[in-house]
């Protein structure tokens, strides 16, 4: 929705401004994609592969300075998705 949009907005925004490199993007996690094996999102979540810990709290507590009302999960990923984060807001 609306909500949670604008939080992402508002996160990948404040990536930028601090200096993170790399792609940052914020776009709509469909229905149909998080009926998926491996997705199945609800909540605030931020999923990581095994050996980017230090990046998933970095991004955790900075996520959480900009959505102050949240709480984010992190999950090691069942994917490989080596040097990418991922940030789900699924209120």
């Amino acid at each position: 929705g609306t909500g949670a949009r604008e939080s992402a907005t508002a996160i990948a925004k404040e990536l930028t401004q601090q200096g993170a490199k790399g792609r940052i993007r914020a776009r709509l996690l469909p229905d149909s994609i998080n009926a998926k094996p491996g997705y199945r999102v609800s909540g605030y979540a931020i999923r990581r592969d095994k050996n980017e810990a230090a990046q998933a709290d970095a991004l955790k507590g900075l996520a959480e300075r900009v959505v102050q009302s949240s709480q984010f999960e992190i999950v090691t990923s069942n994917q490989a998705t080596r040097w990418y984060l991922s940030a789900f807001i699924c209120p």
